[in-house]
């Protein structure tokens, strides 16, 4: 009997800090979020339960913020802040560091609260309040190069990683400098001239190559972009993010079995990553490897329930086998994850020619 009460306790135990860690995950997100009202003029929008799902959950406004709260016992440490962005690097520093900074003032008056309190349901919450705050900071202060994948489909890492990021930035050169005004201010054509200038002069400067990169991918110059990372590769180890950076290039090329192999090589380090999964169900989808593209699929909305476009075809691929009642449950759930009705037309159509 003391066995099976020990064993629901733990999970009693276990239950009650992913709950208070929904809460921590606020804190710590305001924290970002709050500096961000300082430093921009246009919203800033907090998320918790999912990285910039706007579609279910509760939502409030205060002013300028937007806070977008799903509460999901499985996904209940996952959150961003999103805002305009800022251009200097010290601004960017205090928006980073106010996350863990708030996870911190949350914990230390509970451990000083928790030393002095004598109830034990009191403490028995205060202690898993004061574990999910720790354990909030620590996963965002120890940088991780591993990629978060956004709702948008963008990568992001967490505060750590960007800390040391922003910090190497300060030593950034004057040129790649002017050139990050210029993709700030969207001037990408100005970008691009003088980016390629710059590379034929230090065609070993990976930061003129990646902003460079990048005012491509705006322009939809995917295959200057593609050129300039096969110049890259010949050069330097490419990042597991290249590989799926690659992989969208081809796709938007429409190159798709030229894509599946560096999705493959993203996924071999990430092997849950929803997007990645997304993006490679798209490719197989496009050769018509139905059944392979169904699994992908399937996976990254077992990871990500609101992924519009993982709802979107597997509902295109539930149309083709005839099963159209399936096919109008995930065509419904991709609407209400971002996708358009326009979307679903367009696919419909693609399959009926």
């Amino acid at each position: 009997m003391q066995i099976i009460l020990g064993f629901l306790m733990g999970i009693l135990w276990v239950l009650t800090v992913a709950v208070l860690r929904s809460f921590t995950t606020l804190f710590h997100e305001l924290g970002h979020a709050i500096p961000s009202l300082v430093f921009t003029q246009k919203d800033v929008r907090v998320f918790v339960g999912t990285y910039g799902d706007t579609t279910d959950g509760f939502h409030m406004r205060v002013g300028r913020l937007h806070i977008f709260f799903k509460f999901n016992l499985f996904n209940w440490n996952i959150g961003m802040c999103a805002h305009e962005g800022v251009l200097s690097t010290w601004k960017n520093i205090i928006i980073v560091i106010g996350g863990p900074i708030a996870s911190l003032c949350i914990a230390a008056p509970l451990i000083w609260l928790l030393s002095g309190n004598a109830n034990p349901m009191m403490m028995y919450i205060l202690m898993a309040f004061v574990i999910a705050a720790c354990f909030d900071f620590l996963v965002n202060i120890i940088p991780s190069s591993s990629p978060i994948s956004t709702q948008g489909g963008s990568l992001t890492f967490n505060d750590g990683y960007t800390l040391l990021a922003l910090i190497s930035r300060m030593n950034a050169s004057s040129d790649f400098l002017e050139l990050e005004e210029h993709f700030h201010k969207g001037e990408y054509r100005l970008i691009i001239d003088k980016g390629e200038n710059l590379l034929k002069e230090y065609p070993d400067r990976s930061d003129i190559s990646f902003l460079l990169i990048e005012a491509y991918k705006k322009q939809k110059l995917y295959d200057k972009a593609l050129l300039l990372y096969i110049d890259k590769s010949s050069k330097q180890k490419l990042s597991t993010e290249e590989f799926l950076d690659i992989s969208e290039l081809y796709l938007h090329l429409q190159q798709y079995q030229q894509a599946i192999p560096f999705l493959n090589r993203f996924l071999h380090y990430h092997y849950d990553h929803d997007y990645a999964l997304t993006l490679r169900g798209i490719a197989l989808y496009s050769l018509r490897h139905y059944q392979e593209s169904m699994n992908d699929l399937e996976i990254a909305i077992r990871n990500n329930p609101s992924n519009g476009e993982a709802h979107l075809y597997k509902g295109f691929i539930h149309h083709i086998r005839h099963e159209k009642e399936t096919a109008h449950i995930h065509f419904q759930q991709a609407l209400m994850h971002g996708m358009k009705q326009q979307d679903i037309d367009e696919g419909l159509g693609m399959i009926s020619n």
